[in-house]
Protein backbone atom coordinates (compact mmCIF):
# COMPACT_ATOMS: atom_id res chain seq x y z
CA UNK A 1 0.00 0.00 0.00
CA UNK A 2 1.55 3.30 -1.05
CA UNK A 3 1.82 6.16 1.42
CA UNK A 4 -0.04 9.42 1.07
CA UNK A 5 3.26 11.18 0.39
CA UNK A 6 4.06 8.72 -2.37
CA UNK A 7 0.67 9.37 -3.94
CA UNK A 8 1.06 13.11 -4.15
CA UNK A 9 2.05 14.57 -7.52
CA UNK A 10 5.52 16.06 -7.51
CA UNK A 11 6.48 19.41 -8.97
CA UNK A 12 7.95 17.51 -11.88
CA UNK A 13 4.63 15.73 -12.44
CA UNK A 14 2.74 19.05 -12.31
CA UNK A 15 5.17 20.60 -14.78
CA UNK A 16 4.76 17.62 -17.12
CA UNK A 17 0.99 17.96 -16.88
CA UNK A 18 1.18 21.65 -17.71
CA UNK A 19 3.55 21.27 -20.65
CA UNK A 20 1.44 18.46 -22.11
CA UNK A 21 -1.41 20.89 -22.68
CA UNK A 22 -1.85 22.72 -26.01
CA UNK A 23 0.31 25.85 -26.25
CA UNK A 24 -2.70 28.17 -26.58
CA UNK A 25 -4.18 26.81 -23.35
CA UNK A 26 -0.86 27.14 -21.51
CA UNK A 27 -0.70 30.79 -22.54
CA UNK A 28 -4.24 31.36 -21.22
CA UNK A 29 -3.21 29.85 -17.89
CA UNK A 30 -0.04 31.95 -17.72
CA UNK A 31 -2.06 35.12 -18.39
CA UNK A 32 -3.82 34.59 -15.04
CA UNK A 33 -0.59 34.43 -13.02
CA UNK A 34 1.32 37.19 -11.25
CA UNK A 35 4.48 38.46 -12.90
CA UNK A 36 6.67 36.96 -10.15
CA UNK A 37 5.21 33.51 -10.87
CA UNK A 38 5.64 34.02 -14.60
CA UNK A 39 9.34 34.76 -14.20
CA UNK A 40 9.71 31.67 -12.02
CA UNK A 41 7.87 29.54 -14.57
CA UNK A 42 10.18 30.87 -17.28
CA UNK A 43 13.11 29.07 -15.66
CA UNK A 44 11.48 25.63 -15.78
CA UNK A 45 11.95 24.59 -19.39
CA UNK A 46 12.45 25.87 -22.90
CA UNK A 47 8.76 25.63 -23.81
CA UNK A 48 7.62 27.71 -20.84
CA UNK A 49 10.47 30.15 -21.40
CA UNK A 50 9.09 30.83 -24.87
CA UNK A 51 5.42 30.95 -23.90
CA UNK A 52 5.97 33.33 -20.99
CA UNK A 53 7.32 35.86 -23.49
CA UNK A 54 4.12 35.97 -25.51
CA UNK A 55 2.70 39.49 -25.93
CA UNK A 56 -0.77 38.38 -24.82
CA UNK A 57 0.69 37.35 -21.45
CA UNK A 58 2.13 40.77 -20.67
CA UNK A 59 -0.81 42.59 -22.21
CA UNK A 60 -3.16 40.70 -19.87
CA UNK A 61 -0.95 41.59 -16.90
CA UNK A 62 -0.81 45.21 -17.97
CA UNK A 63 -4.61 45.52 -18.15
CA UNK A 64 -4.97 43.86 -14.75
CA UNK A 65 -2.33 46.00 -13.04
CA UNK A 66 -3.42 49.23 -14.71
CA UNK A 67 -6.54 49.49 -12.57
CA UNK A 68 -5.20 47.95 -9.36
CA UNK A 69 -1.44 48.51 -9.05
CA UNK A 70 -0.19 51.42 -11.15
CA UNK A 71 -0.27 54.98 -9.84
CA UNK A 72 -1.27 57.44 -12.55
CA UNK A 73 0.03 59.05 -14.66
CA UNK A 74 1.57 55.80 -15.88
CA UNK A 75 3.12 56.16 -19.33
CA UNK A 76 4.33 53.57 -21.83
CA UNK A 77 7.35 53.96 -24.15
CA UNK A 78 5.00 54.09 -27.16
CA UNK A 79 1.25 53.74 -27.81
CA UNK A 80 -0.09 50.49 -26.36
CA UNK A 81 -1.00 49.05 -29.75
CA UNK A 82 2.66 49.38 -30.80
CA UNK A 83 4.22 47.98 -27.61
CA UNK A 84 5.91 44.62 -27.99
CA UNK A 85 5.94 41.91 -25.33
CA UNK A 86 9.41 43.12 -24.29
CA UNK A 87 8.20 46.73 -24.04
CA UNK A 88 5.37 45.72 -21.74
CA UNK A 89 7.44 43.33 -19.65
CA UNK A 90 10.21 45.87 -19.12
CA UNK A 91 7.75 48.63 -18.19
CA UNK A 92 5.83 46.43 -15.75
CA UNK A 93 8.97 45.18 -14.02
CA UNK A 94 10.42 48.69 -13.78
CA UNK A 95 7.34 49.72 -11.80
CA UNK A 96 8.46 47.52 -8.91
CA UNK A 97 12.14 46.96 -9.56
CA UNK A 98 13.26 50.38 -10.72
CA UNK A 99 16.37 50.23 -12.87
CA UNK A 100 16.67 46.55 -13.76
CA UNK A 101 20.02 46.23 -15.49
CA UNK A 102 22.31 47.88 -12.96
CA UNK A 103 24.88 45.09 -13.13
CA UNK A 104 25.00 44.96 -16.93
CA UNK A 105 28.59 45.86 -17.83
CA UNK A 106 27.59 46.57 -21.43
CA UNK A 107 25.66 49.66 -20.34
CA UNK A 108 27.80 52.72 -20.97
CA UNK A 109 26.50 56.27 -20.72
CA UNK A 110 26.38 58.44 -23.81
CA UNK A 111 27.67 61.99 -23.56
CA UNK A 112 26.66 65.00 -25.63
CA UNK A 113 26.60 68.78 -25.35
CA UNK A 114 24.04 71.54 -25.89
CA UNK A 115 24.17 75.24 -26.70
CA UNK A 116 26.03 77.43 -24.16
CA UNK A 117 22.94 79.56 -23.47
CA UNK A 118 20.66 76.61 -22.71
CA UNK A 119 19.41 75.28 -19.39
CA UNK A 120 17.62 72.03 -18.69
CA UNK A 121 13.91 72.35 -17.86
CA UNK A 122 12.41 68.87 -17.76
CA UNK A 123 11.74 65.74 -19.78
CA UNK A 124 8.72 65.47 -22.01
CA UNK A 125 6.04 63.22 -20.47
CA UNK A 126 6.12 60.80 -23.40
CA UNK A 127 8.52 60.22 -26.26
CA UNK A 128 11.92 60.29 -24.57
CA UNK A 129 12.87 63.88 -25.43
CA UNK A 130 14.60 66.36 -23.14
CA UNK A 131 13.24 69.88 -22.72
CA UNK A 132 15.54 72.94 -22.57
CA UNK A 133 15.08 76.67 -22.55
CA UNK A 134 17.33 79.05 -24.40
CA UNK A 135 18.57 82.41 -23.14
CA UNK A 136 15.64 84.24 -24.73
CA UNK A 137 13.04 82.02 -23.03
CA UNK A 138 12.24 79.78 -25.99
CA UNK A 139 11.74 76.07 -25.36
CA UNK A 140 13.55 73.38 -27.33
CA UNK A 141 13.39 69.59 -27.32
CA UNK A 142 15.88 66.95 -28.37
CA UNK A 143 16.48 63.24 -27.96
CA UNK A 144 19.85 62.34 -26.48
CA UNK A 145 22.51 63.14 -29.11
CA UNK A 146 19.99 64.06 -31.80
CA UNK A 147 19.09 67.37 -33.36
CA UNK A 148 17.34 70.13 -31.40
CA UNK A 149 13.93 71.46 -32.44
CA UNK A 150 11.98 74.53 -31.27
CA UNK A 151 8.84 73.89 -29.23
CA UNK A 152 7.74 77.40 -28.22
CA UNK A 153 9.04 80.80 -29.43
CA UNK A 154 11.12 83.20 -27.31
CA UNK A 155 9.37 85.21 -24.61
CA UNK A 156 11.66 88.23 -24.85
CA UNK A 157 14.34 89.82 -27.00
CA UNK A 158 16.55 90.18 -23.93
CA UNK A 159 18.86 87.46 -22.61
CA UNK A 160 19.44 89.08 -19.22
CA UNK A 161 18.15 87.73 -15.91
CA UNK A 162 15.46 85.48 -17.35
CA UNK A 163 14.22 82.36 -15.58
CA UNK A 164 11.79 79.79 -16.90
CA UNK A 165 9.36 77.65 -14.89
CA UNK A 166 7.34 74.94 -16.57
CA UNK A 167 4.55 72.58 -15.49
CA UNK A 168 2.54 69.89 -17.33
CA UNK A 169 -1.15 69.20 -16.70
CA UNK A 170 -1.01 65.42 -16.39
CA UNK A 171 -3.06 64.65 -13.28
CA UNK A 172 -6.35 66.37 -14.13
CA UNK A 173 -7.04 64.10 -17.09
CA UNK A 174 -7.18 61.12 -14.70
CA UNK A 175 -8.94 62.65 -11.71
CA UNK A 176 -10.81 65.75 -12.82
CA UNK A 177 -12.86 67.30 -10.01
CA UNK A 178 -14.79 64.12 -9.21
CA UNK A 179 -13.62 60.73 -7.86
CA UNK A 180 -12.51 58.21 -10.41
CA UNK A 181 -10.70 58.34 -13.70
CA UNK A 182 -11.58 60.72 -16.51
CA UNK A 183 -9.81 58.63 -19.10
CA UNK A 184 -11.76 55.72 -20.53
CA UNK A 185 -9.36 55.00 -23.38
CA UNK A 186 -6.36 53.14 -21.98
CA UNK A 187 -4.40 53.86 -25.16
CA UNK A 188 -4.63 57.63 -24.60
CA UNK A 189 -4.27 57.34 -20.85
CA UNK A 190 -0.91 55.59 -21.11
CA UNK A 191 0.36 57.57 -24.09
CA UNK A 192 -1.42 60.95 -24.41
CA UNK A 193 -1.08 62.49 -27.85
CA UNK A 194 -1.82 65.95 -26.44
CA UNK A 195 -1.57 67.68 -23.07
CA UNK A 196 -1.45 71.21 -21.68
CA UNK A 197 1.64 72.98 -20.40
CA UNK A 198 2.12 76.28 -18.58
CA UNK A 199 5.35 78.24 -18.99
CA UNK A 200 6.19 81.13 -16.68
CA UNK A 201 9.08 83.41 -17.61
CA UNK A 202 10.50 85.87 -15.08
CA UNK A 203 12.75 88.72 -16.14
CA UNK A 204 14.19 91.27 -13.75
CA UNK A 205 13.67 94.89 -14.76
CA UNK A 206 16.28 97.38 -13.58
CA UNK A 207 18.71 96.90 -10.67
CA UNK A 208 18.28 93.75 -8.60
CA UNK A 209 17.74 95.68 -5.36
CA UNK A 210 14.60 97.32 -6.72
CA UNK A 211 12.83 93.96 -7.03
CA UNK A 212 10.86 94.71 -10.19
CA UNK A 213 9.92 91.81 -12.47
CA UNK A 214 8.17 91.21 -15.75
CA UNK A 215 6.29 87.93 -15.54
CA UNK A 216 4.77 86.37 -18.64
CA UNK A 217 2.55 83.28 -18.38
CA UNK A 218 1.57 81.21 -21.37
CA UNK A 219 -0.60 78.12 -21.59
CA UNK A 220 0.18 75.78 -24.48
CA UNK A 221 -1.42 72.70 -25.96
CA UNK A 222 1.37 70.25 -26.81
CA UNK A 223 0.65 67.69 -29.52
CA UNK A 224 2.73 64.53 -29.90
CA UNK A 225 3.61 63.52 -33.44
CA UNK A 226 3.75 59.71 -33.73
CA UNK A 227 4.97 57.56 -36.61
CA UNK A 228 1.95 55.61 -37.89
CA UNK A 229 4.01 52.53 -38.70
CA UNK A 230 6.27 52.20 -35.64
CA UNK A 231 4.67 54.20 -32.85
CA UNK A 232 7.90 56.15 -32.32
CA UNK A 233 7.61 59.81 -31.40
CA UNK A 234 8.81 62.00 -34.26
CA UNK A 235 8.45 65.30 -32.44
CA UNK A 236 6.05 67.76 -30.86
CA UNK A 237 4.12 70.83 -31.89
CA UNK A 238 2.61 73.59 -29.75
CA UNK A 239 -0.52 75.72 -29.92
CA UNK A 240 -0.81 78.85 -27.77
CA UNK A 241 -4.07 78.75 -25.79
CA UNK A 242 -3.65 81.80 -23.55
CA UNK A 243 -1.01 84.42 -22.79
CA UNK A 244 -1.12 86.97 -19.98
CA UNK A 245 1.15 88.96 -17.67
CA UNK A 246 1.29 89.26 -13.92
CA UNK A 247 -0.31 92.68 -13.27
CA UNK A 248 2.00 93.58 -10.38
CA UNK A 249 5.68 93.93 -11.21
CA UNK A 250 6.57 93.89 -7.51
CA UNK A 251 5.47 90.27 -7.21
CA UNK A 252 8.42 87.91 -7.57
CA UNK A 253 7.28 84.49 -8.89
CA UNK A 254 9.13 81.28 -8.13
CA UNK A 255 7.26 78.39 -9.76
CA UNK A 256 3.97 77.47 -11.42
CA UNK A 257 1.37 74.72 -11.45
CA UNK A 258 -1.51 73.86 -13.78
CA UNK A 259 -4.57 71.72 -13.13
CA UNK A 260 -7.42 71.74 -15.64
CA UNK A 261 -8.63 75.33 -16.18
CA UNK A 262 -6.49 76.83 -13.42
CA UNK A 263 -2.92 78.09 -13.32
CA UNK A 264 -1.12 79.04 -10.10
CA UNK A 265 2.22 80.56 -9.32
CA UNK A 266 3.95 81.00 -5.99
CA UNK A 267 5.06 84.58 -5.32
CA UNK A 268 6.56 86.89 -2.72
CA UNK A 269 5.85 90.55 -1.97
CA UNK A 270 5.62 92.76 1.14
CA UNK A 271 6.98 89.91 3.30
CA UNK A 272 4.01 87.74 2.30
CA UNK A 273 4.20 84.34 0.59
CA UNK A 274 1.17 83.71 -1.58
CA UNK A 275 -0.26 81.61 -4.39
CA UNK A 276 -1.83 83.57 -7.26
CA UNK A 277 -4.46 81.48 -9.08
CA UNK A 278 -6.19 82.30 -12.39
CA UNK A 279 -8.80 80.54 -14.49
CA UNK A 280 -6.86 80.76 -17.73
CA UNK A 281 -9.84 79.68 -19.84
CA UNK A 282 -11.74 82.89 -18.98
CA UNK A 283 -8.97 85.37 -19.74
CA UNK A 284 -9.77 87.83 -22.51
CA UNK A 285 -6.57 88.38 -24.54
CA UNK A 286 -7.61 92.02 -24.97
CA UNK A 287 -8.21 92.53 -21.23
CA UNK A 288 -5.22 92.55 -18.88
CA UNK A 289 -7.25 92.93 -15.66
CA UNK A 290 -7.31 89.20 -14.78
CA UNK A 291 -10.84 89.31 -13.36
CA UNK A 292 -10.59 85.71 -12.10
CA UNK A 293 -7.42 86.32 -10.04
CA UNK A 294 -7.59 84.64 -6.62
CA UNK A 295 -4.79 85.07 -4.09
CA UNK A 296 -4.16 82.54 -1.34
CA UNK A 297 -2.08 84.70 0.98
CA UNK A 298 -0.07 84.07 4.14
CA UNK A 299 1.05 80.58 3.20
CA UNK A 300 3.51 80.71 6.07
CA UNK A 301 7.18 81.34 6.66
CA UNK A 302 9.30 80.54 3.61
CA UNK A 303 6.65 78.83 1.49
CA UNK A 304 8.46 76.48 -0.88
CA UNK A 305 6.27 74.44 -3.17
CA UNK A 306 2.71 74.55 -4.45
CA UNK A 307 0.62 72.08 -6.40
CA UNK A 308 -2.95 72.54 -7.63
CA UNK A 309 -5.26 69.61 -6.86
CA UNK A 310 -8.90 68.76 -7.65
CA UNK A 311 -11.88 70.79 -6.38
CA UNK A 312 -9.93 74.04 -6.07
CA UNK A 313 -7.49 72.63 -3.54
CA UNK A 314 -3.86 73.63 -3.03
CA UNK A 315 -1.07 71.56 -1.51
CA UNK A 316 1.92 73.56 -0.28
CA UNK A 317 5.00 73.45 1.91
CA UNK A 318 6.08 76.12 4.33
CA UNK A 319 9.04 76.49 6.65
CA UNK A 320 11.20 73.42 7.12
CA UNK A 321 8.59 71.04 8.48
CA UNK A 322 4.98 71.78 7.49
CA UNK A 323 2.95 70.36 4.63
CA UNK A 324 -0.54 71.83 4.27
CA UNK A 325 -3.70 71.45 2.23
CA UNK A 326 -6.19 74.28 1.77
CA UNK A 327 -9.28 75.08 -0.30
CA UNK A 328 -9.59 78.35 -2.21
CA UNK A 329 -13.09 77.65 -3.48
CA UNK A 330 -14.66 80.26 -1.18
CA UNK A 331 -12.18 83.05 -1.95
CA UNK A 332 -13.45 85.94 -4.00
CA UNK A 333 -11.34 87.27 -6.88
CA UNK A 334 -9.28 90.35 -6.11
CA UNK A 335 -8.73 93.34 -8.32
CA UNK A 336 -5.61 93.08 -10.41
CA UNK A 337 -4.75 96.57 -9.17
CA UNK A 338 -4.74 95.26 -5.58
CA UNK A 339 -1.38 95.85 -3.90
CA UNK A 340 -1.88 95.56 -0.11
CA UNK A 341 -1.10 91.87 0.27
CA UNK A 342 -0.45 92.02 4.01
CA UNK A 343 -4.15 92.74 4.64
CA UNK A 344 -5.50 89.79 2.68
CA UNK A 345 -7.36 87.29 4.90
CA UNK A 346 -5.65 84.16 6.13
CA UNK A 347 -6.86 80.88 4.66
CA UNK A 348 -7.21 78.16 7.26
CA UNK A 349 -5.72 74.85 6.06
CA UNK A 350 -8.05 71.89 5.68
CA UNK A 351 -5.15 69.81 6.97
CA UNK A 352 -1.63 70.45 8.16
CA UNK A 353 1.09 68.07 9.25
CA UNK A 354 4.40 68.92 10.88
CA UNK A 355 7.26 66.54 10.22
CA UNK A 356 10.19 66.12 12.66
CA UNK A 357 11.96 69.36 13.57
CA UNK A 358 14.17 70.84 10.86
CA UNK A 359 13.24 68.15 8.36
CA UNK A 360 14.03 70.50 5.43
CA UNK A 361 11.30 68.97 3.33
CA UNK A 362 10.72 69.59 -0.37
CA UNK A 363 9.22 67.82 -3.36
CA UNK A 364 11.37 68.88 -6.24
CA UNK A 365 11.66 66.08 -8.81
CA UNK A 366 8.55 64.43 -7.36
CA UNK A 367 5.06 64.56 -8.87
CA UNK A 368 1.55 63.90 -7.48
CA UNK A 369 0.05 60.55 -8.46
CA UNK A 370 -3.43 59.06 -8.29
CA UNK A 371 -4.06 55.54 -6.97
CA UNK A 372 -6.57 53.81 -4.63
CA UNK A 373 -8.85 56.87 -4.81
CA UNK A 374 -6.16 59.09 -3.33
CA UNK A 375 -3.53 61.55 -4.53
CA UNK A 376 -0.03 60.80 -3.29
CA UNK A 377 3.31 62.58 -3.30
CA UNK A 378 6.78 61.77 -1.94
CA UNK A 379 8.46 64.26 0.41
CA UNK A 380 12.24 63.97 0.88
CA UNK A 381 13.67 65.23 4.18
CA UNK A 382 16.88 64.95 6.17
CA UNK A 383 15.23 62.37 8.41
CA UNK A 384 13.75 60.14 5.71
CA UNK A 385 11.28 59.84 2.86
CA UNK A 386 7.67 60.56 3.74
CA UNK A 387 4.59 59.86 1.65
CA UNK A 388 1.44 61.99 1.78
CA UNK A 389 -1.89 60.31 0.98
CA UNK A 390 -4.79 62.65 0.22
CA UNK A 391 -8.13 60.82 -0.22
CA UNK A 392 -10.28 62.27 -2.97
CA UNK A 393 -13.08 62.51 -0.41
CA UNK A 394 -10.98 64.96 1.62
CA UNK A 395 -11.08 67.39 -1.32
CA UNK A 396 -14.87 67.53 -1.56
CA UNK A 397 -16.82 70.55 -0.40
CA UNK A 398 -18.96 68.68 2.11
CA UNK A 399 -17.76 67.41 5.48
CA UNK A 400 -16.02 64.04 5.37
CA UNK A 401 -14.31 61.64 7.72
CA UNK A 402 -11.55 61.08 5.17
CA UNK A 403 -8.39 62.99 6.06
CA UNK A 404 -4.88 63.04 4.57
CA UNK A 405 -2.16 61.09 6.28
CA UNK A 406 1.60 60.69 6.11
CA UNK A 407 3.56 57.44 6.02
CA UNK A 408 7.27 56.76 6.43
CA UNK A 409 8.63 55.28 3.20
CA UNK A 410 12.32 55.09 4.08
CA UNK A 411 14.79 56.33 6.66
CA UNK A 412 17.92 58.33 5.89
CA UNK A 413 19.10 61.72 4.69
CA UNK A 414 17.19 62.55 1.49
CA UNK A 415 17.12 66.36 1.53
CA UNK A 416 20.54 66.67 -0.06
CA UNK A 417 20.98 69.18 -2.87
CA UNK A 418 17.84 68.26 -4.73
CA UNK A 419 19.37 68.65 -8.16
CA UNK A 420 21.08 65.33 -7.31
CA UNK A 421 17.81 63.46 -6.74
CA UNK A 422 14.71 62.08 -8.43
CA UNK A 423 11.74 60.59 -6.56
CA UNK A 424 9.27 58.11 -8.01
CA UNK A 425 6.31 56.30 -6.51
CA UNK A 426 8.14 53.07 -5.65
CA UNK A 427 11.80 54.07 -5.86
CA UNK A 428 14.14 57.06 -5.83
CA UNK A 429 17.52 57.95 -7.29
CA UNK A 430 20.09 60.18 -5.64
CA UNK A 431 23.79 60.84 -6.09
CA UNK A 432 26.41 59.90 -3.53
CA UNK A 433 30.02 61.03 -4.04
CA UNK A 434 31.49 57.65 -3.07
CA UNK A 435 28.95 55.28 -4.62
CA UNK A 436 27.66 57.09 -7.69
CA UNK A 437 23.89 56.96 -8.12
CA UNK A 438 21.92 55.00 -5.54
CA UNK A 439 18.55 53.39 -6.18
CA UNK A 440 16.24 53.04 -3.16
CA UNK A 441 13.04 50.99 -3.26
CA UNK A 442 10.17 51.44 -0.82
CA UNK A 443 6.50 50.59 -0.24
CA UNK A 444 3.45 52.65 0.77
CA UNK A 445 2.19 49.85 3.02
CA UNK A 446 -1.32 49.44 1.56
CA UNK A 447 -0.50 47.54 -1.60
CA UNK A 448 1.00 44.27 -2.73
CA UNK A 449 4.78 44.28 -2.47
CA UNK A 450 6.89 42.60 -5.13
CA UNK A 451 10.18 42.07 -3.32
CA UNK A 452 11.47 43.77 -0.17
CA UNK A 453 12.69 47.39 -0.18
CA UNK A 454 16.40 47.52 -0.83
CA UNK A 455 19.19 49.69 -2.17
CA UNK A 456 21.59 49.36 -5.09
CA UNK A 457 24.41 51.48 -6.49
CA UNK A 458 24.95 52.39 -10.14
CA UNK A 459 28.73 52.45 -10.25
CA UNK A 460 28.87 52.65 -14.05
CA UNK A 461 27.13 56.00 -14.13
CA UNK A 462 28.78 58.96 -12.45
CA UNK A 463 28.11 62.64 -13.05
CA UNK A 464 30.70 65.15 -14.06
CA UNK A 465 33.29 67.06 -12.13
CA UNK A 466 32.92 69.38 -10.35
CA UNK A 467 29.78 67.81 -8.94
CA UNK A 468 28.68 71.16 -7.52
CA UNK A 469 27.72 72.18 -11.06
CA UNK A 470 25.35 69.27 -11.59
CA UNK A 471 22.06 70.96 -12.49
CA UNK A 472 19.69 68.06 -12.47
CA UNK A 473 19.05 64.31 -12.38
CA UNK A 474 16.23 63.03 -14.56
CA UNK A 475 14.70 59.60 -14.99
CA UNK A 476 12.23 58.68 -17.71
CA UNK A 477 10.26 55.77 -16.23
CA UNK A 478 8.53 54.85 -19.48
CA UNK A 479 11.84 54.28 -21.27
CA UNK A 480 14.13 53.47 -18.35
CA UNK A 481 16.49 56.34 -19.23
CA UNK A 482 18.64 58.02 -16.61
CA UNK A 483 20.38 61.30 -17.42
CA UNK A 484 22.35 64.01 -15.64
CA UNK A 485 22.96 67.54 -16.86
CA UNK A 486 26.14 69.51 -16.14
CA UNK A 487 25.37 73.23 -16.19
CA UNK A 488 28.90 74.57 -16.50
CA UNK A 489 29.94 72.53 -19.52
CA UNK A 490 26.39 72.22 -20.91
CA UNK A 491 26.92 68.49 -21.19
CA UNK A 492 24.76 65.44 -20.71
CA UNK A 493 25.33 61.89 -19.71
CA UNK A 494 22.54 59.51 -20.53
CA UNK A 495 22.10 55.82 -19.71
CA UNK A 496 19.20 54.11 -21.44
CA UNK A 497 17.62 50.70 -21.20
CA UNK A 498 17.90 50.26 -17.46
Amino acid sequence: MESVAEGRPTESDELTTLTSLPGELIVKIIECLDWTDILTLRQCCQLLSVLTKERSVWLALFHRYYETEFAHPFFLPKPLSFCTAQDLESRILRWWHGLRRLSDASLKPDEFSVDDTWSRVNIMPVGGHDLFHSGDGGLWYRRRAGQSYPLTPPTTDSRDHIRIFCSFDLLSVYVGDIPGSNYTDIELATFPISFNMVVLSKRQIGPWWEGVYQTDIRVWRIKVEVDDSSGEVLGYSSQLLRSFKCPDRNLEPYECSIYGPHVAFRAWAQSVWMACIVDWTTIDPQDTSLKSLVIVAHLGVEAKRISLLPNKSLLYLCGHTDVSLCSWASLAPVSSSFRDYSHLPNVQPLWRHSLPHESLLNWRNSMPRFIHRSIRIVLPTITGLFGVKIPIGALKDQQTDEIPQTVILAGGHYAKPLQYSWFGYHYSLHFDASQGFILDRYSWGDESTRGPPNQQSIHEFRPFRPKQMLQGVYYDESLGELSAFHNRFKSYRSLIGV
